[in-house]
């Protein structure tokens, strides 16, 4: 998993996407065709490829690979405050100051 929040809250957001919409089918769509309800993960299969080729995306509207920017390294490094003496990392271990 990564450490970035941004990309933690958008995967729990599509997380919830998927189960609201795979139970919204299965209440509205398939009432009564027991032996046609996929199951979640050959739906979230089947769902995550109809987001990746969305026919509603014109063409023009896609990014390819050269059109990408590099925006660069955005963070600043800055020095510990005067009153701390170390900082625990995620993993654990302590850095002295």
């Amino acid at each position: 998993m990564t450490q970035r929040w941004e990309i933690r809250v958008f995967a729990f957001l599509l997380a919830i996407t998927e189960v609201n919409t795979y139970l919204a089918c299965k209440y509205f769509v398939w009432t009564g065709l027991l032996d046609q309800v996929p199951t979640f993960v050959e739906f979230r299969r089947r769902f995550s490829w109809a987001l990746i080729d969305n026919q509603w995306i014109s063409s023009s509207a896609r990014v390819d690979d050269e059109d990408e920017v590099d925006i660069g390294n955005e963070h600043v490094r800055v020095t510990a405050p005067p009153h701390a003496k170390e900082y625990h990392n995620v993993s654990g271990s302590a850095m002295q100051f």
